[in-house]
């Protein structure tokens, strides 16, 4: 058996191990099987099949939506080249009824599928491959253990299996939302972003520079193949954590798609102890691939630090990226400037301009109160933003949520007066003054003991 990833290992399965097992715990559920197991069987099931191939698919962008084409309800579909159906021969390995992991009841979960399906080729536009022909995909429980990140496929043709895996995510699709890219610790899958602008409270002169820096490099190509500069640039965008990076960013992507007609791809990848090689350069891949693209990576200081990257591999990414000349705009976000490496910012074609959150002063903190707390008096909002001058944007959005949640327990039909808003703010402020002075938090039961984050 051989598993397809960008370093191929092999691992032959004999053609005479048809050694029979029991498949079943005590519960009479299914086991996580291991690779020897899976090959066993195989073989038991279909002996006409020489061999299978694992295929991993964990870095595909495909890999959700592969997981859902069965259900508990519909068993078969079919896109433009393929057509795929369940199939009953499921011989010793009786779990496959179709259960998932994102249900909070254990037997109502569709989101994975357990067992066989038959992918047939339905046209005749498939290279080297005839109308009529087709392959078996097995789905189970691997020792990871985890579903629908391998799969086991009857062919080896793994540019068939791209061709497949690239159709069924072109059906699930949403139209009315944008793509985004996700690449996590483990694999890269797809995200959708409403198209709607949400409201933003910012300095407009960082946001509207930024705006128009991006929104420019899509449309002068021309400008730079005149120049014989590498088409693609780089913004590092740093702050505390609150004051509307994110945002920032999610308002981006949407403007970049309205002004480019959907034509611009776009990608983010966030930092974790799990990111290896693998998953790495294949969102570098996608994004040289798919551009013109945009590139984000959170938490950029965390990158060599708290993942399986070197600092020499992202370097020589960012100095690789583009060699097509596409246009691919990479955007670095931290918050911790401090962390970040002096290679970043010291060589221009890597993040050349760079951009610093700073907390919203008196004037924006009004701005955002106001749009937030409507049928509050100006003489209470301009008091409470007074008094905030250390309290970042999520803060003030928990002073929302907090005005609500009283209003609701006191009985006023969800509706915030002076006197909750107020009450809120207070309750509030007394929190936040105590994580910011941590050291001072005590157990008023046993003296001056220290607890929270000081008594760790």
């Amino acid at each position: 058996m051989r598993r397809h990833s960008h370093n191929p290992l092999d691992a032959t399965i004999a053609d005479s191990l048809t050694v029979d097992f029991p498949y079943l715990n005590k519960n009479k559920t299914i086991d996580t099987l291991s690779p020897v197991q899976v090959g066993i069987f195989l073989k038991d099931v279909y002996p006409d099949i020489s061999s299978w191939v694992i295929w991993d698919i964990s870095y595909k962008s495909y890999n959700s939506h592969l997981r859902g084409i069965v259900n508990s309800s519909k068993k078969s579909g079919k896109s433009e080249n393929f057509s795929w159906e369940y199939i009953d021969n499921q011989k010793k390995y009786i779990n496959n009824i179709f259960k998932g992991h994102c249900s909070k009841e254990k037997d109502n979960r569709n989101d994975f599928w357990f067992g066989f399906v038959r992918i047939t080729i339905i046209s005749d536009k498939i290279k080297n491959h005839i109308k009529g022909s087709s392959f078996y995909l097995f789905s189970y429980l691997n020792s990871q253990p985890s579903i629908g990140v391998w799969y086991c496929s009857s062919t080896n043709d793994y540019d068939l299996l791209e061709a497949f895996g690239n159709e069924v995510e072109l059906l699930t699709e949403v139209k009315d939302k944008i793509k985004i890219n996700s690449c996590t610790s483990y694999c890269l899958q797809p995200i959708y972003l409403k198209k709607d602008i949400e409201m933003m409270v910012m300095n407009e002169d960082v946001k509207n520079d930024i705006e128009k820096q991006a929104l420019m490099f899509f449309k002068t190509k021309d400008l730079y193949d005149k120049m014989g500069i590498t088409y693609k640039r780089g913004f590092l965008i740093l702050g505390s954590p609150g004051n509307g990076k994110t945002l920032m960013i999610r308002n981006l992507f949407r403007k970049i798609d309205k002004e480019h007609n959907g034509n611009v791809s776009f990608f983010i990848a966030s930092v974790g102890a799990g990111l290896d090689t693998d998953v790495f350069d294949e969102i570098f891949k996608k994004a040289n691939d798919e551009a013109p693209s945009v590139l984000v990576f959170e938490d950029i200081e965390s990158l060599t630090k708290d993942s399986m990257i070197t600092r020499s591999e992202f370097l020589n990414k960012l100095d690789g990226i583009n060699v097509e000349g596409n246009g691919v705009l990479v955007i670095g976000t931290t918050n911790n400037p401090a962390d970040v490496d002096n290679a970043l910012i010291q060589r221009p074609s890597r993040f050349d301009r760079v951009w610093y959150f700073k907390l919203p002063d008196e004037k924006l903190r009004l701005e955002y109160l106001k749009m937030n707390f409507k049928g509050i008096e100006e003489c209470n909002l301009i008091r409470v933003a007074k008094e905030t001058s250390d309290w970042n944007f999520s803060y003030l959005n928990e002073l929302r949520t907090s005005s609500a949640l009283l209003s609701i327990s006191d009985h006023q039909n969800e509706v915030i007066s002076n006197e909750t808003f107020l009450k809120a703010f207070e309750l509030l402020k007394k929190q936040f003054e105590l994580c910011k002075n941590k050291e001072n938090i005590l157990d008023e039961g046993e003296g001056k003991k220290k607890l929270g984050f000081a008594g760790l």
